[in-house]
């Protein structure tokens, strides 16, 4: 990674010729291995028990330099020259246990509970108060649903509700104006706790027709004050407050999405085409910021896209649309020091053709 940001004239924002106000490179280094399998039971004809295990190893490490702090600002950008940073290694071993009952020949009821794992990592320490590495965080989840088949196969629905609980959380902490690094909520035990339900359904309402669609509704939000995660040193050593309250909904979590789509098959000789059209909604994001004076909604947005394909032989060709009504959505929201009302934009409308051979 190299990080340059060029003086810009104040008047029309294009790069001059000054010297940059940034200037940093950064490299990462990761090796990681894993060992998995899982067990099958039938403990009677129609109930089955499945277990699996997860053991990995991984070990990342950063190295930096930089070369311009921040506005040439020791006390905002940091101390010029190498960060180097020590390795560090983690493994973890996770498992997931289910059981499924198929109380007929078109249905069945599962629970399954599953471990998660994200690796932690190593903190560029371009200042002293910024800690060399942070944990892992695991989660612990707890899902329960139905699958079935209906009209001969025709149709499938599953449903299912679940609740996932985090242990020693990640988050982003300000040491400087420009510097962030990740910390763990070390202090505080099952600190967020995300639960919601799932429904989906696909439909074949003809050989050649089949519609589906999805819905999911989320609610992930803190059950502690973030900054209670934290040890009273870290807290004094943030240059920005965490923000943030017990209740609060989890940081760019919306509260619902869901897509729906419908495929045409066709054949005209001997090339096979197809058609399909297909519609992705996200609700609002409430929280993008946690601190509530900075925190700004993302609105929700409908999307959609289509394509039209044929086969041949061993060539498929594609006209493909995106974004069909040229939708502005914002797909992310940021609003801190330097990113203030910082928004990334969906794709605009994208005409394309793709063409495949295979040999």
């Amino acid at each position: 990674l190299h990080s340059h940001a060029p003086q810009t004239d104040p008047r029309s924002g294009l790069p001059t010729s000054g010297a940059p106000i940034l200037e940093r490179t950064s490299t990462g280094e990761q090796e990681s291995t894993a060992v998995f399998g899982e067990m099958y039971f039938d403990l009677t004809d129609r109930v089955q028990l499945i277990g699996g295990l997860r053991w990995f190893d991984m070990e990342r490490d950063q190295v930096g330099n930089l070369k311009i702090p921040f506005v040439n600002s020791v006390p905002i950008g940091g101390v010029p020259g190498p960060q180097v940073s020590t390795p560090r290694a983690f493994d973890d071993v996770t498992m997931k246990l289910e059981g499924v009952w198929r109380f007929s020949d078109d249905a069945q009821i599962y629970y399954q509970y599953a471990e998660g794992f994200r690796p932690g990592g190593v903190n560029s320490q371009i200042t002293p108060t910024i800690p060399l590495f942070y944990e892992p965080d695991t989660t612990e989840s707890h899902e329960i649903g139905i699958k079935s088949a209906w009209m001969d196969d025709r149709l499938y629905a599953n449903f299912s509700v679940y609740n996932i609980i985090w242990h020693d959380l990640q988050l982003g902490a300000s040491f400087t104006n420009q510097f962030n690094g990740l910390v763990n909520c070390t202090e505080r035990d099952e600190p967020a706790k995300s639960n919601g339900w799932e429904v989906e359904f696909t439909f074949q309402v003809t050989d050649a027709v089949t519609v589906g669609a999805n819905y999911s509704d989320m609610n992930s939000r803190w059950e502690v004050d973030p900054s209670s995660c934290l040890t009273p040193e870290l807290v004094a050593s943030l240059s920005d407050p965490l923000g943030g309250f017990a209740g609060q909904k989890m940081t760019g979590v919306p509260d619902s999405s869901g897509s729906a789509y419908l495929n045409y098959d066709f054949n005209l000789n001997d090339i096979s085409g197809y058609f399909r059209a297909d519609v992705v909604y996200q609700s609002e994001v409430p929280v993008n910021q946690m601190r509530v004076d900075r925190n700004i909604k993302n609105p929700s947005y409908v999307m959609a896209n289509a394509r039209l394909g044929a086969t041949r032989g061993n060539y498929d060709i594609a006209l493909y649309v995106k974004n069909v009504t040229n939708k502005v959505a914002n797909l992310s929201f940021f609003n801190t020091f330097q990113q203030e009302n910082r928004v990334t934009p969906s794709q605009p409308r994208t005409i394309g053709l793709t063409l495949d051979v295979r040999f």
